[in-house]
């Protein structure tokens, strides 16, 4: 429940507000006057809200939300794995000779960390829709959708990464980020990735119209934008399409379903690319026999293989609804 706990907070909103009540000389009776139970009032008001946000969602989306969390999961194993720096015959994803003798930090323990930084966004922007705040969630996955795309440039790309970690300053930092890892760039530098790995050429052309879009459309709430500002106070619920709900404190929207729907894609996306980089062109042989890159490989395949199913049935859906 969201109310005011500490005594001496309590305390000193209490003077503030029998003093105010005073100063504004209401005409109201004591009785009616604005006090700490109308506070305690609006931390009950938006606990309703919220949890009642989370039961309906749950119930509405569990299939959306519990892929999220395997996702999210699949993050965290690979971020184990990547991270354990534990004895000399340690398994690096990337090969010490990608880089020259003495150049930089180690990549495997800045992509590391950079892991890391993945899963709690990607968490951060489950915990969001799953609360039933699709604006925030949106905010927050615009940044996610970057830091993906940065994260597999860097660990493709030598140069780029060595880019990403040989700065001096902040002024130096922002100049490299518009010449070399604005969005546009970024996806450009994704579309050769995509292409350099063997993707099919229509594949290749949707997945960077689908990284477009996507960016673009999350950019309007991250911007002072009017859909973004303001559209966001009433959400189309997810019970009555036609019916309009406010958004305050959380709502089952039909948005949360959208905003989940894209945050497993690109877990998926990313997973299966940063999986080919090892491969392809670190030459990253994994040994089975390590528990963490066993559970990490595991948590992968099942993730990815699961989600391919919800797609396709998911399509099979819309289909026969078109039909009818």
């Amino acid at each position: 429940m969201f109310i005011i706990k500490d005594k001496q907070l309590r305390k000193r909103i209490s003077i503030f507000l029998h003093f105010a009540s005073y100063k504004i000389k209401s005409d109201f009776p004591k009785s009616e006057r604005f006090k700490l139970d109308d506070i305690d009032f609006m931390g009950k008001l938006a606990s309703k809200r919220h949890r009642s946000a989370i039961k309906n969602l749950r119930e509405a989306l569990p299939l959306e939300l519990t892929y999220a969390f395997l996702g999210v999961m699949a993050l965290f194993a690979l971020h184990a794995a990547v991270f354990d720096r534990k004895g000399k015959d340690k398994k690096n994803p990337i090969t010490k000779k990608w880089l020259k003798k003495g150049q930089h930090p180690d990549p495997n323990f800045i992509f590391g960390n950079f892991l890391s930084t993945l899963t709690n966004s990607a968490f951060g922007v489950l915990y969001l829709a799953e609360s039933g705040l699709d604006y925030p969630s949106r905010v927050l996955f615009r940044c996610l959708s970057e830091q993906f795309a940065l994260a597999l440039l860097i660990s493709s790309d030598r140069d780029a990464f060595n880019d990403f970690v040989d700065f001096k300053d902040e002024e130096q930092e922002r100049k490299l980020w518009r010449q070399k890892f604005t969005p546009a760039k970024l996806n450009r530098a994704l579309e050769r990735l995509d292409k350099g790995l063997g993707l099919a050429p229509d594949l290749v052309t949707n997945l960077a119209r689908w990284r477009k879009n996507g960016y673009t459309f999350r950019s309007l709430f991250a911007h002072g934008t009017f859909a973004g500002a303001v559209v966001p106070a009433f959400v189309g619920s997810l019970n009555n399409y036609e019916a309009l709900e406010i958004s305050i404190f959380g709502a089952a929207s039909v948005g949360i379903k959208n905003t989940l729907i894209d945050l497993n894609h690109w877990i998926v996306y990313f997973l299966s690319m940063i999986w080919s980089i090892f491969y392809k062109i670190h030459k990253f042989k994994l040994d089975l026999n390590d528990d963490l890159w066993r559970v990490a490989i595991i948590m992968k395949n099942i993730y990815v293989g699961e989600w391919a199913k919800y797609c396709i049935e998911s399509a099979k859906t819309q289909r026969n609804s078109h039909k009818k």
